[in-house]
């Protein structure tokens, strides 16, 4: 554990923070297969809603994407039937509690002509939501493994208790 830890605080020294909508437009842009398209709504969606916003994914029932944006107190009781995610009183009341803590609530509608092909891309807003989230939260760093490499040095002045760390 102890190299670990200092490998994680070594990645947290080297990270950057993403801070602008172009930047988190680019990182969204990767794991969306290099379409741009998906990026900038990602973007975008994260600009109007917050950083802490909550996102979800849906399918949508058109050819074209849409987005749904509700300020975080104006969240009201059709948002959450819209949802389908409101089986009980419980999961309404978090749901209420979600969008008062958060900055606001955005619910993203994949379009397209085909199922197998709205299914396909939502799965790339998806992985380009979570990839973006975790930027934006962690910072980035350099890839392809650049990042670990430059940790090299600082797993070299560990003092280990005993033979096994």
């Amino acid at each position: 554990m102890l190299a670990v830890g200092a490998v994680i605080s070594e990645l947290k020294k080297q990270s950057k923070p993403v801070t602008t909508p172009e930047e988190i437009a680019k990182i969204a842009t990767i794991p969306a297969n290099g379409d741009k398209e998906i990026g900038n709504l990602i973007s975008d969606t994260m600009k109007r809603v917050g950083r802490k916003g909550f996102i979800t994914i849906k399918d949508g029932k058109t050819r074209n994407d849409d987005l749904e944006i509700v300020e975080g107190m104006k969240f009201d009781q059709e948002i959450i039937e819209h949802l389908d995610i409101t089986n009980s009183e419980y999961e309404k009341e978090k749901l209420n509690e979600l969008a008062k803590l958060s900055d606001g609530v955005a619910v993203q509608k994949v379009g397209g002509t085909s199922d197998v092909e709205v299914n396909e891309k939502k799965d790339r807003v998806t992985d380009a939501l979570n990839d973006t989230r975790a930027a934006v939260e962690e910072g980035i760093v350099v890839g392809g493994g650049c990042a670990l490499l430059w940790c090299i040095p600082a797993l070299g002045s560990l003092t280990p208790t005993n033979e096994d760390q």
